[in-house]
């Protein structure tokens, strides 16, 4: 069995499987079997090889390395690499918990921000770029180098009208210089506890999937190793290899139960810390909106009052015969007096008026 070639994501196996041509006595002669085989990967899987080599070369003596005992080291070894992710995860949904019930999420609550993503610059740009300044570089060596050729004009006198327009067109190029330059936007801490909420939910799920088929894998080696083993062995020491690699496959077999049963809990407190974000944001939309309501409510009661007392005002106001206060400096202010106070009843009954619409549209709501 060779390698052809070998990648970051997939490594590519052509075996070859033949046996040769023999006559027997009951059997036709047998033909050659070729087979190709391919296999994909996500990661790297040389790290659980070289484990397993390694545990081979320093065990060699002490146990006898059989096809089963090396199946268990690689399994143990992908099961293993399962703990890292599970602490992760565990750290992740540990600082969601804390978030959701200690921080609120409304506008000045602590939340964590996502590092912002930097720009990356395409190679063609920068060929150009380089390209272009060396051109600069080499016309400004030309123009320095040429001789110094005299204006034929003074240059003008720096008057105060002169100065104020220089300084104005200083100040527009820095003025859009600095506009084009644009930040990258930081996102809302809202979407990125609910963008962390949803990876860790999917890496839950997904790891779920994963250990679900490893223990049904180990289940079945581990029931033919115990079966073998029960059996009257033809080998003692076959017998007791088998045993040891079925009590270690017990072992991988308990470590997938406890990253299951570690998946499950951390699922069970993401299915309800999500739900209660969500509460907490449509409870804060809610009580958003109910100011704002509020705020309209005031500002619509306060104009249309204006509104009643300036008919009156506006009435009395016009260039018409109307009853008005004596102008001279000993006359009264009866007139005036009356306008007020008609004014005044006026906004009470208005603004009884709107009270009790208020108390029947709380009473409709009820």
């Amino acid at each position: 069995m060779g390698g052809l070639s070998e990648r970051p994501t997939s490594i590519w196996w052509f075996s070859n499987k033949g046996s040769s041509r023999q006559v027997f006595h009951r059997t036709a002669d047998a033909n050659p079997l070729d087979l190709l085989v391919f296999q994909f990967h996500f990661t790297d899987i040389s790290q659980h090889t070289d484990r397993v080599r390694s545990r081979i070369i320093q065990l060699e003596e002490v146990f006898n390395m059989s096809s089963d005992w090396i199946a268990h080291g690689i399994l143990d070894s992908i099961v293993d690499s399962f703990f890292p992710l599970l602490e992760d995860i565990g750290k992740e949904v540990a600082a969601i918990e804390d978030l959701v019930l200690t921080a609120a999420p409304f506008p000045g609550a602590p939340q964590h921000h996502m590092p912002p993503v930097p720009v990356q610059r395409s190679r063609e740009s920068d060929e150009m770029e380089s390209t272009s300044i060396d051109s600069l570089q080499v016309e400004k060596q030309s123009t320095t180098s040429a001789d110094h050729v005299k204006p034929r004009f003074s240059s003008p006198r720096l008057t105060l009208p002169l100065a104020l327009r220089r300084l104005r067109r200083f100040i527009a190029n820095q003025w859009r210089t600095l506009r084009k330059v644009k930040d990258v936007p930081q996102p809302s801490p809202t979407y990125t506890t609910l963008r962390r909420m949803a990876r860790s939910r999917r890496l839950v799920t997904s790891l779920t999937r994963l250990l679900a088929t490893k223990l049904e894998v180990i289940a079945q080696i581990r029931k033919r190793l115990l079966t073998s083993s029960k059996a009257v062995p033809a080998n003692r020491k076959r017998w007791n290899d088998d045993l040891d690699v079925a009590i270690y496959m017990g072992d991988v077999q308990d470590h997938i139960l406890t990253l299951q049963h570690s998946l499950a809990h951390y699922e069970r407190i993401l299915s309800h810390s999500h739900p209660t974000y969500l509460s907490q944001l449509r409870t804060g939309v809610a009580l958003t909106k109910s100011g704002t309501d509020k705020a309209i409510i005031y500002l619509t009661f306060v104009s249309m009052a204006v509104l009643c007392i300036q008919t009156l005002i506006g009435v009395f106001s016009t260039n018409v015969t109307m009853p008005t206060n004596d102008h001279s400096p000993e006359g009264s202010y009866n007139i005036f007096g009356i306008i007020i106070a008609v004014s005044i009843c006026i906004l009470c009954t208005y603004a009884y008026v709107v009270r009790r619409w208020w108390n029947q549209a709380k009473e409709k709501r009820r």
